[in-house]
């Protein structure tokens, strides 16, 4: 039961990182625009992050023997999960270029000699390890899963900046910069 609370907890701080990377970055991005009718794809994109960072986590968990291994994750660890975090990125960015999902547009700096855009490298490579810190470091503060929520529907409720609009370039939406 401790294992899924941590990883709810985890699941939520990525979520909330990856939302506000993928919304700062949609513009880097072209050919994205028919993958999601229902919700914008920031969201999908988030989610999938997120279930990213958890298969992260039970890898790693697979290696120490520890399902709950975050609660005393060090800093060897901790920089593990970027590295961890680089191949994921560099996986998810081939898979979606090779299957026509997107592309960049040209304020996207790619990486020469791998053909991937920079930022959603240093997105994984950043918050996968950032997501892992800051869930260690409310558990160790012992912050309830509820107390969190409420912080989080204070600042991000329905009345927020993260309001959702539709983007003038095709179906997708993303959060309103303005």
């Amino acid at each position: 039961m401790q294992f899924l609370k941590t990883v709810l907890l985890l699941a939520i701080i990525s979520f909330l990182l990856h939302l506000g990377w993928e919304s700062s970055h949609l513009p880097l991005y072209g050919g994205y625009e028919s993958l999601s009718p229902i919700l914008p794809i920031t969201i999908w994109a988030a989610i999938g992050d997120v279930l990213y960072t958890i298969g992260a986590v039970l890898l790693v968990a697979l290696l120490k023997g520890r399902l709950n291994w975050i609660r005393e994750a060090t800093y060897k660890d901790i920089a593990s999960l970027a590295v961890l975090g680089f191949f994921i990125a560099v996986f998810v960015e081939y898979k979606g270029l090779f299957l026509n999902r997107w592309h960049y547009l040209e304020a996207m700096p790619v990486i020469s000699g791998l053909g991937v855009g920079l930022s959603p490298i240093l997105q994984m490579s950043l918050l996968l390890p950032v997501s892992v810190f800051l869930t260690k470091y409310l558990l160790k503060k012992n912050l309830k899963l509820h107390g969190l929520l409420a912080v989080v529907y204070r600042h991000c409720g329905p009345c927020s900046s993260a309001t959702m609009t539709r983007h003038s370039g095709g179906d997708a939406a993303y959060p309103a910069t303005g």
